[in-house]
């Protein structure tokens, strides 16, 4: 025997006993490879569905964001009951006041004469009541509805506060109809429930500079007669307009 040998020897006999570790090592390590391998193509599988998940969680938050802020804004304004881009908020109690005043509008049987007062203008083309002025601009007819005027509304500028207009066909008792940026109240049409019963102009808590004009659409429904009223109503005047239809 060799040195070599005798060392060999003499080193195994104070070694401890390994039992295959390192063989179970080696086994360990081969077979978990796959495992790994297949853990990470799994991975990357998920990697794009989970941004896209990231994504909609995003939009799903912005969206509920906006919803909430959208209930909050309707809950905590009051506006005029149709949707038009001028809608304004009404001083309710003053309006109040307003509707109160009845109307002082005659009635006409249907064999009367129907007199515009006051006359027009000749010099302006406007019938002038004093707070307020109307002159027409045009008018449309629907045959099986009835027919609907555009007017152009003049405003005094010593004018404050709400401008209450109401009217009726002074024969039939039909009441004028209102449409666009200044109509309010109740509809007075099943058929068009766009028209109301009302017209409401706000000037403000302050007086202007100069006259203010006001484009509306008032209507007459099918079976209206040859004449109509109007009542203006506002702080400290009620003025009164009667017309051929």
């Amino acid at each position: 025997m060799t040195l070599r040998t005798d060392v060999h020897i003499a080193f195994d006999s104070i070694a401890p006993l390994t039992g295959g570790m390192a063989e179970r090592v080696a086994e360990t390590v081969r077979t978990g490879a796959p495992i790994r391998e297949r853990r990470n193509r799994l991975m990357n599988r998920l990697r794009v569905p989970l941004s896209l998940v990231a994504v909609l969680v995003i939009v799903a938050i912005v969206a509920a964001v906006l919803v909430v802020g959208r209930l909050m804004q309707q809950q905590t304004t009051v506006h005029r009951p149709q949707s038009t881009p001028t809608a304004e908020v009404i001083n309710q109690a003053e309006l109040a006041q307003l509707e109160a005043v009845p109307l002082a509008l005659p009635v006409m049987r249907a064999t009367d004469r129907c007199v515009e007062s006051p006359p027009i203008d000749g010099s302006t083309g406007r019938y002038n009541l004093g707070h307020v002025a109307f002159q027409g601009a045009s008018h449309t007819t629907t045959d099986d509805w009835g027919i609907t005027y555009h007017v152009n509304v003049y405003v005094s500028k010593q004018v404050t506060g709400l401008v209450l207009i109401r009217g009726r066909d002074l024969k039939t008792q039909q009441p004028m109809l209102w449409s666009g940026d200044y109509a309010y109240g109740p509809s007075g049409d099943s058929t068009r429930p766009q028209f109301l019963k009302e017209l409401v102009i706000d000037m403000g808590s302050q007086a202007s500079s100069g006259e203010k004009q006001h484009l509306v659409h008032s209507a007459l429904t099918a079976g209206h007669s040859d004449c109509f009223g109007l009542q203006i109503d506002g702080r400290g005047f009620s003025e009164h307009f009667t017309g051929a239809a």
